[in-house]
C-alpha cells in the first residue's frame, strides 16, 4: 500500500493500481504510449473526486481520509455530530 501523509491522508491500495492498469489497456489497445497517459487520467480524476467529499467534510469539522480502491475511491469520516443537511452535502 501507498500512503500520503498530510491533512487529508491518501491510502492507495494495490488493488486499484491492478483495475487502473487494465482500464487503461481498453482504452489504449491500439498504441501502448496511451497506457500511462489513461493512468494519470484516471488516478487525477478519482483523486480530485474524492477530495471533492473530503474538503467538504474538513469544512464540517472533521478529519477526513481518502482510500483509493479496486473500483473507485472512498472518503472516510467519523459522522458523529453532523446534521442530515451536513451529510447530505458531503456525499453530494
Amino acid at each position: 500500500m501507498m500512503y500520503i501523509r498530510g491533512k487529508i491522508p491518501i491510502t492507495i491500495q494495490p488493488l486499484f493500481w491492478v483495475f487502473a492498469i487494465f482500464i487503461s489497456t481498453m482504452f489504449s489497445i491500439n498504441n501502448i504510449v496511451y497506457i500511462p497517459i489513461w493512468l494519470l487520467i484516471i488516478f487525477i480524476s478519482l483523486l480530485v473526486h474524492e477530495y471533492g467529499h473530503a474538503l467538504t467534510a474538513r469544512l464540517c469539522g472533521k478529519q477526513p481520509e481518502i482510500i483509493l480502491v479496486g473500483m473507485g475511491g472512498i472518503t472516510r469520516y467519523d459522522p458523529t455530530g453532523l446534521s442530515l443537511l451536513q451529510q447530505f452535502f458531503i456525499v453530494l
